[in-house]
């Protein structure tokens, strides 16, 4: 699989705008050097993103293996299903949430402000039940992702 990534990302390279065709062979051939400069590849950068997904998705991975570059998809940001954290008050009293600040109960300021966890303040409550640390978890909702690409530290 690798190889066929490589060689997809080695073909969008070769299709570089005009004004990047003074790049040399072997820049346009090091991942990291093109990907710390796609902000001036925009599109090339979303294409290359575009195939490495496919893959990872196709294979339902979240990494592509390689001697060379790190290849990972990791989300960025997540938003969270307040209704599945509410399974803790299963375990901790919602008075003691409240009383650490860990939550805030809907109240109506000048508009309803609805229930929110402070995911600093939940590990604490977290020790206390395992099913606690599962409910955090589970909660979690991904909403954008992002591709890193990073050359590997060679080894000496």
């Amino acid at each position: 699989m690798k190889s066929q990534v490589f060689d997809m990302v080695k073909t969008l390279a070769e299709e570089l705008p005009e004004k990047y065709s003074d790049l040399t062979q072997e820049e346009v051939n090091d991942l990291a050097w093109l990907w710390e400069k796609c902000d001036e590849f925009g599109e090339l950068k979303g294409r290359i993103e575009q195939v490495f997904s496919t893959f990872m998705a196709r294979d339902g991975a979240t990494a592509i293996f390689d001697k060379d570059f790190t290849i990972e998809d990791t989300p960025t940001n997540f938003s969270v299903d307040v209704g599945h954290l509410k399974g803790i008050f299963e375990y901790v009293p919602q008075e003691d949430l409240v009383e650490d600040k860990a939550f805030i109960p809907e109240h109506e300021e000048t508009v309803v402000v609805e229930d929110k966890f402070d995911f600093r303040k939940l590990p604490k409550w977290e020790k206390f039940h395992d099913d606690i640390s599962r409910i955090v978890a589970e909660s979690r909702v991904a909403r954008s992702h992002r591709l890193t690409v990073k050359r590997k530290k060679a080894k000496k």
